[in-house]
């Protein structure tokens, strides 16, 4: 993939995640307190279940943000690479990324060898965290 159709792909996801963000925060409300989103003075008169319900979508609607964000970063990134001339590069080895890599996913940063150690790295970072 050359550097100008990987821009292209690139900037068009970025343009997608910034609206699909948008329309995120536009619609959680996530600005407001706990009392603002249940319309309640107090949370002392409300059944635990209420605000189980309602901490429950506010932690759902965070997550959705985060992960969006963390694409949106991925994204800037392999634009900020293009720049640097640094496309297309494993960020361990240095060795060219596969086009097919490329094309399915512009934003790749390691090869195939090197996304699996990453992948697993997370994986075990994850299950540590769950102990």
């Amino acid at each position: 993939m050359d550097t100008q159709e990987a821009r292209a792909k690139l900037e068009a996801e970025r343009d997608r995640l910034v609206a699909l963000r948008d329309r995120q925060e536009a619609s959680a409300g996530l600005d407001d307190t706990l009392a603002e989103a249940t319309g309640t003075l107090s949370n002392v008169d409300q059944h635990p279940g209420d605000v189980g319900s309602e901490t429950f979508e506010r932690t759902k609607e965070l997550a959705v943000e985060d992960q969006i964000d963390e694409r949106l970063a991925d994204v800037d990134d392999a634009l900020a690479r293009i720049e640097r001339g640094e496309f297309g590069r494993c960020e361990v080895c240095r060795r060219e990324i596969d086009a097919e890599r490329l094309q399915a996913r512009p934003d790749a940063r390691y090869c195939k060898e090197h996304q699996q150690e990453a992948d697993d790295a997370a994986s075990n970072e994850r299950d540590l965290g769950e102990r």
